[in-house]
């Protein structure tokens, strides 16, 4: 039976919440599975068994989080991690500690008013992001050779001090992922209230559709084709090639936004395409991908670094073959 997107998505999220110290049964109700299916994803992904339930250890968590013994405390007396005993703690109906405070701080506004920069990531996060059904997790996962977005979005969320959680690579080539891989997470009700205004809402690898604002901004299609796309300075017949992937809708978004500024011989707008696995595409070929590209460029500072070079260098590719495209693009 073939693995589909949204399963390979649902197994990533379970990696990333198993190696994080999250309760087996909190992960399972989320991701609408067993907690036979949690353990096998996990056990197929190489991540250590969990320990078994023990009784006498809970209470002795319990016992001595209501004594006010510091939470690092009980959990190196008991051989776990923090999280497992603030869960064990709120399992136990106890409040939360008065005097906790994040170990690294977050900007919990920075998606509300999105700069430049805020529009990308948000386009990112429609590709490569990840929330948490329960809860207020956010996550951007990237292979190792792109991670620097990670700290970009680090960066942009007030907290660039923040390590990578490196994923654990799974010998079965069917899982997720397949090569070295990172990610970045973080923990806001605010932002994850303020992503979901531009549609960035848990499950949305099948049904995702841009709000209104987000399908304007160019940084979102920037961020959109860093995560989901691919770029070429010589593709079909030797012409530059920008190839956008993700759900009907937003490719239906995507051709709208390219036909209000792209000029096209036969058609108002770029073709919707199928794609594999449920998905669709939107292609940009010669000059309206040069056109195209110089537009992402200029509509935020930073990207990918390895697709910006590749961008820029079919910009540059095309002022070279027309020196006055540059003009005309600006008026666009």
């Amino acid at each position: 039976m073939a693995v589909t997107a949204e399963q390979r998505e649902r197994w990533a999220r379970i990696i990333l919440r198993y190696g994080a110290g999250d309760l087996i049964g909190e992960i399972a109700h989320d991701e609408g599975v067993d907690r036979k299916t949690v353990y096998n994803v996990a056990r197929r992904a190489g991540l250590p068994r969990r320990h078994r339930f023990d009784g006498a250890r809970t209470a002795r968590i319990v016992s001595g989080y209501r004594a006010d013994v510091p939470v690092g405390e009980i959990a190196g007396r008991e051989g776990v991690c923090r999280t497992y005993v603030r869960a064990v703690a709120r399992r136990a109906g106890l409040p939360p500690r008065s005097e906790w405070q994040r170990k690294y701080p977050i900007d919990h506004a920075a998606f509300e008013r999105p700069s430049q920069v805020g529009w990308w990531l948000i386009g990112l996060l429609a590709a490569d992001g990840s929330v948490a059904r329960k809860g207020n997790q956010i996550s951007l996962t990237q292979r190792a050779a792109d991670a620097d977005v990670l700290h970009k979005f680090l960066s942009h969320v007030g907290c660039p001090e923040k390590p990578l959680i490196e994923l654990k690579m799974s010998p079965n080539p069917e899982a997720l992922p397949r090569s070295r891989a990172f990610a970045a997470v973080v923990n806001s009700a605010s932002m994850k209230s303020a992503l979901a205004e531009h549609g960035i809402v848990p499950g949305k690898t099948r049904d995702l559709r841009l709000g209104e604002r987000a399908a304007a901004e160019p940084a979102v299609w920037l961020g959109l084709l860093d995560g989901d796309g691919w770029v070429s300075r010589k593709g079909q017949r030797g012409r530059p090639l920008l190839d956008f992937c993700g759900t009907r809708a937003v490719m239906e978004q995507c051709s709208a936004f390219c036909g209000e500024r792209l000029s096209f011989q036969r058609l108002e707008a770029p073709t919707v395409g199928a794609h594999r696995a449920g998905l669709c595409r939107v292609k940009l070929h010669g000059a309206n991908a040069a056109r195209a590209a110089r537009i992402l460029l200029a509509s935020s500072p930073i990207s990918l670094d390895r697709k910006r070079r590749t961008l820029e260098a079919i910009v540059s590719g095309e002022s070279e073959r027309s020196p006055g495209s540059a003009a005309s693009d600006a008026n666009m």
